[in-house]
């Protein structure tokens, strides 16, 4: 892989943690089990084998015990060597519990996954994300929703997390691609694989971009049903919030939703027509205490802890000039204006402000006598 240029050590912790996921019946669970009884990952080999095979459940036993034995030799370390060495094509990182570049929010929900493999922009993984999820089978207007809402919260500095599911999951990342955003997709398969194959050319817009696909399970793992709750832990434990767009209530939705309140996130639900299936989960999470929500900026509003980021205005611009007294809006847009003239759409991508909110802090600007609109479009005067 293209973050372990060294060939693959079993003494290594970071090898350590990626060879016990090859052992049958030893999941997340175990694993943490493990890891409190024997303190730290870096004292597996250095133990006695019979203090550690009752750390094990029963099942897996055996296969610990020949990696113990046979180490390099053994069955679990030959198909893990086998994996790296077709993932090497791929370009893809694996990320354990213990490097730096594991995300932090994850690393705090209950059986966190000990190891990610990620295609793509890694350092994504850490940034400030909003997830999306919703119906496979969406209306018109769900598709619009979620394309217009990650579009705008893209726009304003959130990554926008789903997983490459069709529909809302797809409309929700194809949304943060039209604002020239990043999107991170959340898979139930192996990072070697996409499902649905019809999105293959969206995972494809999704790396070239500077996003990333990122997924717990082993390569080769095909898409099973169990899956997909798993990967649902993931997305929602990423991200600060999570925005249901139209789903019925028995769904993998609001399996996530639920995910989203053990995790202490935020949950935001569109509502819809009370005739439609597909609003009933939505109104259901409503009555259950999630924040309505009709517009991207009421997201934003409910989302605690983050501040939308602006443009920080230059020291030496400042230095010698008497400014007038602005307001974030207005310090966010001049400081995204220039000598020569920027257009509507410019200030947008600049800001990520709202369209109407650029507009009435350019009006300000120009009352101050610090903008001035030209042919070309808006320049700063100071």
């Amino acid at each position: 892989m293209s973050d372990y240029n060294a060939p693959p050590c079993l003494e290594s912790p970071e090898h350590s943690i990626a060879a016990l996921q090859y052992i049958s019946g030893f999941g997340c669970h175990s694993y943490w089990n493990l890891l409190e009884a024997i303190n730290g990952i870096e004292t597996l080999f250095s133990l006695p084998l019979d203090y550690l095979l009752p750390q094990f459940p029963s099942r897996a036993r055996k296969q610990f015990r020949e990696l113990y034995q046979g180490r390099e030799k053994s069955d679990c370390w030959q198909q893990y060597l086998m994996d790296v060495e077709k993932l090497q094509p791929l370009n893809a990182s694996l990320v354990t519990h213990i490097d730096a570049r594991y995300p932090s929010l994850l690393s705090n929900i209950h059986n966190a996954p000990p190891i990610l493999y990620v295609r793509g922009e890694v350092n994504l993984l850490s940034e400030e994300q909003i997830a999306f999820v919703g119906s496979r089978r969406p209306t018109p207007t769900g598709k619009e929703t979620a394309f217009e809402f990650s579009s705008e919260l893209s726009r304003r500095g959130l990554v926008v997390t789903s997983g490459l599911a069709a529909g809302i999951d797809g409309e929700a990342h194809r949304g943060a691609l039209s604002a020239g955003g990043s999107t991170i997709a959340v898979m139930g398969t192996g990072i070697d694989s996409v499902y649905p194959k019809g999105h293959k050319v969206l995972a494809d817009q999704i790396l070239a971009t500077g996003g990333a696909l990122v997924t717990e399970f082993l390569p080769g793992t095909p898409p099973l049903a169990s899956h997909f709750p798993r990967r649902n832990r993931l997305i929602s434990g990423m991200s600060l919030g999570v925005v249901v767009v139209e789903a019925a209530v028995k769904s993998g939705s609001l399996i996530t939703a639920h995910y989203a309140v053990e995790q202490n996130r935020e949950v935001f639900a569109v509502p819809g027509s009370i005739r439609s299936a597909l609003s009933r989960g939505c109104h259901q999470l409503l009555k259950q205490g999630a924040t309505m929500v009709e517009s991207p900026e009421d997201v934003l509003n409910g989302l605690c802890g983050w501040h939308c980021p602006s443009v920080a205005i230059p020291e030496q611009l400042i230095e010698g000039t008497s400014l007038p007294e602005l307001s974030n809006d207005e310090k966010c847009l001049w400081g995204s204006l220039g000598f020569e003239g920027a257009s509507i759409d410019t200030l947008v991508n600049r800001s990520r402000l709202p369209v109407a909110q650029v507009l009435s802090a350019l009006m300000t600007l120009e009352i101050k006598g610090m903008a001035a609109q030209t042919g070309s479009g808006y320049q700063r005067l100071i």
